[in-house]
């Protein structure tokens, strides 16, 4: 399923990831075996979009990778069942032998779903190539472990296939959307530890996830404990780990202790008090590097996350950088005045906006202001997105990095 501590933990798991595929074979069956087939679940799925996943799956070359990953083959033809919206989604998993009793909380929440060698996509909720080769690359490790008999915990069998989708879905990011999405991933599970406490990692947590009853995702959780793990023992001792399990599949000596040298309920204590630690990381602010490509008649506005009033600076052509204090203080540019903002106060976003003085026509319609959202959670910024307002008080939000003009390059944590 795919769904939408110290110091030294947040460099420790969020160093890049970097898949390591040790080029296994995809598979040594006969010339006439067929790796997966793709199958429109309803008559309302284009040629194009199966076309569409059909390439992901060829370019993306995605069931050597995923395999390759892991150290196994696949087994057996895997089914792509497509759905184009939720009826046809609805009806797929009941197909499936879905329970009736979580299948309506599964069609809401849920984009995509597996059954032993079937892969079921909600066509509507996932869209983009990024959004789709993440889902193939997430439910395809679920179908490796189903084929392969690998009975692994709940927590890692969702921790190793959500690495596989972010890995996909950041391919082709820039560093810095990549660091915002880690980021992002990370302040969500430590704003969890701040209202739960202890979060525990070794519950099965399938039923949690089908019926969608946690406050909070499971599955985030899930990849950053794996991450932390995977970086502090390395992919070899992952494999090896798999392996064992694989051989041995009624192991009297837990095979996780085995590799790992560590009981999974000493991991998970560990895990909690780095979180914990995490939690208490001081807020120096942040560093914005941007770059205005072009001359633009109007004024910068920044308002740090809970502040009142917003600094106004003047608007410069070339690139800049300049750092905001947990205060609201501006350093790096000049402060021509301060101003009051709306009574809306939002307190984990800074906003980062150009202010027109007379409103331009961009996209066909006439914007008035535009500019980024900047989250900010336990001494922490990422991006969240972009944004344009109209004169008529019309907003729409953008992933891109790069607006009218205005590009935004870097975030950091101040020196």
């Amino acid at each position: 399923m795919f769904r939408r501590g110290r110091l030294f933990l947040v460099v420790l798991c969020f160093a890049m990831i970097a898949l390591t595929g040790c080029d296994l074979p995809l598979t040594s069956k006969p010339d006439n075996f067929i790796a997966y087939e793709l199958v429109k679940g309803d008559d309302a799925v284009t040629d194009d979009q199966q076309a569409q996943v059909q390439r992901l799956l060829e370019d993306g070359n995605l069931l050597q990778k995923v395999g390759s990953e892991y150290g196994f083959t696949y087994q057996e033809t895997i089914r792509v069942q497509l759905a184009s919206g939720d009826d046809g989604y609805r009806s797929l998993l009941t197909r499936e032998g879905k329970s009736s009793e979580t299948l309506d909380n599964e069609v809401k929440y849920t984009d995509a779903s597996v059954y032993r060698s079937n892969i079921t996509i909600n066509l509507a909720k996932r869209k983009t190539d990024g959004e789709l080769s993440s889902t193939l690359a997430h439910e395809l490790t679920h179908i490796l472990f189903n084929q392969n008999a690998l009975r692994v915990p709940s927590w890692i069998n969702e921790g190793l296939a959500q690495r596989m989708g972010f890995a996909e879905d950041a391919r082709d990011q820039s560093p810095l959307m990549k660091k915002s999405e880690r980021l992002k991933v990370y302040s969500h599970v430590l704003k969890n530890k701040q209202e739960q406490g202890h979060l525990e990692l070794l519950v099965d947590n399938l039923e949690t996830i089908h019926t969608m009853t946690s406050t909070y995702n499971v599955e985030w959780l899930d990849y950053l404990a794996v991450q932390c793990l995977w970086d502090q023992q390395g992919a070899e001792k992952f494999r090896q780990y798999l392996q064992k399990i694989k051989d041995n599949p009624l192991n009297k000596i837990d095979p996780f202790e085995e590799s790992f040298g560590v009981k999974q309920t000493d991991y998970e204590s560990t895990f909690n008090q780095r979180l914990a630690g995490d939690l208490a990381h001081p807020d120096k602010g942040v560093t914005i590097s941007y770059t205005l490509h072009e001359d633009s008649p109007g004024k910068l506005l920044i308002r740090q996350a809970g502040a009142e009033e917003y600094n106004i600076l003047a608007l410069e052509q070339g690139s800049h950088q300049l750092t905001v204090l947990p205060d609201n203080t501006v350093t790096g540019l000049p402060v021509a005045r301060m101003v009051k903002g709306k009574s809306e106060v939002r307190p984990n976003v800074l906003f980062f906006i150009v202010s027109l003085d007379k409103p331009e026509e961009i996209e066909g319609q006439m914007v008035k202001t535009y500019g980024f959202a900047i989250a900010r959670y336990f001494g922490r910024y990422y991006y969240m997105n972009s944004f344009l307002n109209t004169e008529d008080g019309a907003s729409s939000t953008h992933h891109d990095l790069k607006l009218p003009s205005l590009e935004l390059t870097g975030l950091e944590v101040p020196s």
